[in-house]
């Protein structure tokens, strides 16, 4: 998915317009269109918004079969749910967009699926698995050749790990 609100903005833009021409069934962006606007509704706090377009891009790609937006959806409602504070229902999305991810071969999409998972790990308390979960994205990242990826989920990783040295008491 793109990363900032106004490339976001500008892409459902242009698919608004694109979804009048292919009408509301059978649309082969439909998918896409939904993740997009569930995009743009999560980054401006609409989690409600956010789930429900999520919901209906998961239903119309996998409608039409396409299996890459079915996984966008899945995380886009595990990023949902985290930010809802269900980790529960956070994982399963994920988990289910990571197995997809990975037979479609999609290393940045995996990337993200296992920092969700990381996330979703922290909000359960976790931490171990949190960062079991980041060190993996950072596997990934290394072997993608993605330095930001690495960096972010080493910076995570370590962070988690602060908070675990934070928490035990001093030795003697």
């Amino acid at each position: 998915m793109p990363q900032s609100i106004q490339q976001l903005r500008e892409r459902c833009a242009g698919t608004n317009s694109g979804r009048a021409h292919c009408g509301q069934r059978g649309c082969a962006v439909a998918g896409a269109i939904h993740n997009v606007k569930g995009q743009l509704a999560l980054e401006s706090g609409r989690l409600d918004l956010a789930a429900a377009s999520a919901k209906a891009a998961l239903s119309a790609s996998r409608s039409s079969g396409d299996r890459a937006e079915a996984a966008n959806a899945l995380r886009l409602l595990g990023i949902t749910a985290i930010r809802t504070g269900d980790a529960g229902a956070a994982t399963g999305y994920l988990d289910e967009a990571l197995a997809v991810d990975r037979e479609l071969a999609a290393p940045r999409k995996v990337y993200l699926d296992l920092i969700g998972l990381g996330r979703a790990s922290a909000l359960r308390g976790d931490r171990g698995a949190a960062r079991s979960f980041y060190e993996r994205a950072r596997a990934v990242s290394e072997a993608d050749r993605d330095a930001k990826g690495a960096a972010e989920a080493r910076a995570l990783s370590e962070a988690l790990g602060d908070a675990l040295q934070a928490r035990q008491p001093a030795l003697p």
